[in-house]
C-alpha cells in the first residue's frame, strides 16, 4: 500500500496541485487543474464531476491503485471583503468535494506555511513575492529576489504550483518528520523536483 499526499493551492481559476509519496517524500506530479468549480450559474454538478474526474486521472498518473491512501494538504481559504464574489462559496465547495477522495485532510492558513518559508528566505535576501508596491520596502531590508518571479513562470502555473509544493513540503514535515526548507540548496532542490514532475496538459479546445 502506498500513501500519497495531494497538496493544493485552491483557486477558482488557478488551482495548483502537487502529488507526493509520503514515505519517500518524492514529488510525483505537479500541475494546474484544467477543471475547477468556477461558476454557480452554470451546471455545478457537472463542474464538480469534471473536477473530481481530473483528480482521479492525476492520482492514477501518479501511480495510485485501489487500496492506497490519500492525504490532502490544502490552504484554507479565508475571504477578505469579497461579498460580491462567489469565490468564498466556490473554493470551500471544491475543498469539500475533494475531501471525499481522501482518507484524511489537513487545512492550513497561509501564515502557517508562508511564515517559516519567508523567514528562511529573508536571511538569503529573498521572499516569496515582491510587488510594485512593496519593492522599495523590501529593498530597504536587503530583500531583492522573489521566488514567484524567479520560478513561477517556468512552472507554468505562476505562484499556484509553487505554493502547492510549499504547502506539501510543510505537510510532509508535520506528517512524516521531513526536514524543513532552510538552505538555498533546499529551495533549489524543491524547484528542480517540482519542475521534473511537471505535468501540464494541453489547454481546452486544442
Amino acid at each position: 500500500m502506498t500513501k500519497f499526499l495531494l497538496s493544493g493551492d485552491p483557486g477558482v481559476k488557478n488551482f495548483g496541485v502537487v502529488i507526493w509519496n509520503i514515505a519517500t517524500g518524492e514529488c510525483l506530479l505537479a500541475t494546474k487543474l484544467r477543471h475547477t468549480v468556477h461558476d454557480l450559474k452554470d451546471d455545478v454538478q457537472e463542474q464538480i464531476n469534471n473536477f473530481l474526474n481530473e483528480i482521479d486521472d492525476l492520482l492514477e498518473k501518479a501511480g495510485f491503485e485501489e487500496g492506497d491512501e490519500v492525504v490532502l494538504a490544502l490552504e484554507r481559504f479565508i475571504s477578505r471583503g469579497m461579498r460580491s464574489s462567489s469565490t468564498p462559496e466556490l473554493i470551500p465547495l471544491m475543498i469539500g468535494a475533494l475531501a471525499t477522495k481522501a482518507d484524511s485532510t489537513q487545512l492550513y492558513i497561509a501564515a502557517t506555511w508562508k511564515g517559516y518559508v519567508n523567514r528562511a528566505l529573508k536571511v538569503r535576501g529573498a521572499t516569496l513575492d515582491i510587488s510594485a508596491k512593496t519593492k522599495a520596502a523590501y529593498a530597504a531590508r536587503g530583500i531583492t529576489r522573489s521566488l514567484y518571479k524567479m520560478w513561477g513562470r517556468s512552472l507554468g502555473g505562476g505562484a499556484h504550483i509553487l505554493d502547492a509544493a510549499l504547502i506539501g513540503r510543510h505537510a510532509l514535515c508535520e506528517l512524516a518528520d521531513f526536514q524543513r526548507l532552510e538552505t538555498t540548496s533546499d529551495f533549489k532542490q524543491l524547484y528542480k523536483d517540482v519542475l521534473d514532475a511537471l505535468y501540464l496538459p494541453r489547454k481546452k479546445g486544442r
